[in-house]
């Protein structure tokens, strides 16, 4: 986000009494969970975690879900949504 947007996301933040997460996404690639937390006494906590590595590792996951570990090509449930849906679709995502 450009920085007049990361103020103005700020800004709704700091004025809104509600806990609020977000999930911010760096130009290095880095990814970050931000937590907000207001304060009784109208200030707020905030914890930033790097997310990055658990991201990557999901990507993963969903990738070998439906793709042959060995060969990396589409697996039988690619292959079975593929006849539910008929071939106007392509196998290949």
């Amino acid at each position: 986000m450009s920085r007049e947007e990361y103020l103005a996301w700020r800004g709704s933040i700091r004025t809104a009494n509600v806990p609020n997460d977000t999930t911010v996404e760096l130009a290095n690639g880095r990814i970050v969970a931000i937590h907000h937390q207001p304060m009784p006494d109208g200030g707020w906590v905030a914890t930033h975690e790097d997310i990055t590595e658990r991201r990557l590792a999901e990507q993963k996951l969903a990738h070998l879900a439906r793709h042959d570990a060995l060969t990396g090509l589409p697996n039988r449930v690619v292959f079975s949504e593929y006849i539910e849906q008929g071939p106007s679709r392509s196998l290949v995502q």
